[in-house]
């Protein structure tokens, strides 16, 4: 049997059922399911958050360096996957609370090259401690704004 008469035999078969082919500009999507939903945009929907989910794990593990297990010790690696995990939850709450609307879009590599990737010298005189920014920094104008509503809250 070959792979086109499998595939043929896969769809007429009473299990699966082909619900849709949805044609986009961009992609095209076909999806064979057993599940009986009652419009074929449902199942695109599910099938869609599926993927949103697994862009937010994605993120994780590249944003936070979740997959990144160093220790032989499995309990130094738990641990750093709960401080990954914390980290996460903590820039998540802080997107709404400090970051302007434009930003809260971006994913963790990108707001931390835009805050903490800032050229800076740090200064100490007799009982002062300065941080000097550079004035070429494109981003300056953020790093204030998120510094500034960090100190009202």
């Amino acid at each position: 049997m070959s792979v086109t008469e499998n595939k043929v035999r896969l769809m007429s078969c009473n299990f699966w059922r082909l619900l849709s082919a949805r044609i986009s500009h961009k992609f095209p999507d076909c999806s064979v399911t057993n599940l009986t939903t009652p419009t074929i945009d449902s199942l695109f929907n599910i099938y869609h958050q599926r993927g949103v989910v697994e862009n937010y794990i994605k993120e994780i593990k590249e944003g936070f360096f979740l997959d990144k297990t160093n220790s032989h010790s499995y309990l130094v690696n738990t641990f750093h996957m709960l401080i990954s995990g914390i980290a996460y939850n903590l820039v998540q709450a802080m997107k709404p609370a400090v970051l302007p609307l434009v930003e809260r879009k971006h994913g963790i590599m990108t707001l931390r090259f835009k805050l903490l990737h800032i050229p800076a010298r740090i200064v100490s005189h007799a009982r002062k401690t300065w941080i000097q920014l550079s004035s070429a920094n494109v981003f300056d104008r953020l790093f204030w704004h998120v510094l500034h509503r960090i100190q009202q809250m």
